[in-house]
């Protein structure tokens, strides 16, 4: 249902639109998980071009050798991924870029810290994006840290741009793909 809604009305739209899906280190790791994933993406070809795989920075120590294997043979499928949660430490971004992650989602509380943009951080995304990274700036709660994403990231996503809203008193008795009907 979701690739069918992806596929006939926001692709069509949006032609470079992403989808990202969070994808754990169990799904990795366990063959069946990978095959079934392997084969939906193959399934929809059409819009995997689309889909952005995301897989949590601390998640890659947790792979095993088949995990690891899995993950590969996703990059050379040519899927894209993200990922999320990054932290400077122990980051490997050429081996990152030939495993086909091309996304990585950065916590924007660690961009500043009262002062201004940390050098540190003003370095990294240089030398990422001269490696064709696009940084996606994460939980964006305050107008601080949007100044410091716009510096560092071309995506962002948090409470500043969206905050919670109250929920509608039908929510959830529609069938899904109504609500997006409806809209």
């Amino acid at each position: 249902p979701y690739t069918t809604l992806f596929r006939s009305r926001l692709r069509l739209k949006h032609g470079a639109m992403r989808l990202f899906v969070p994808v754990g280190t169990d799904s990795l790791n366990a063959p069946e998980s990978l095959a079934r994933l392997i084969a939906l993406l193959e399934e929809a070809r059409d819009v995997a071009p689309g889909i952005v795989l995301e897989i949590a920075h601390e998640g890659l120590g947790l792979l095993s050798a088949s995990g690891i294997e899995g993950l590969a043979r996703l990059g050379r499928l040519g899927t894209t991924m993200a990922l999320a949660r990054v932290s400077l430490t122990g980051l490997d971004l050429m081996a990152l870029r030939q495993l086909g992650v091309r996304f990585l989602d950065i916590d924007s509380r660690t961009f500043e810290q009262g002062h201004g943009v940390a050098p540190a951080w003003i370095e990294f995304a240089q030398f990422a994006r001269s490696m064709q990274f696009q940084i996606v700036a994460g939980f964006v709660e305050t107008p601080g840290q949007s100044l410091a994403a716009g510096r560092l990231a071309r995506f962002g996503y948090g409470l500043y741009f969206a905050p919670p809203r109250r929920v509608r008193a039908d929510a959830g008795e529609a069938q899904p793909m109504a609500a997006f009907r409806a809209a």
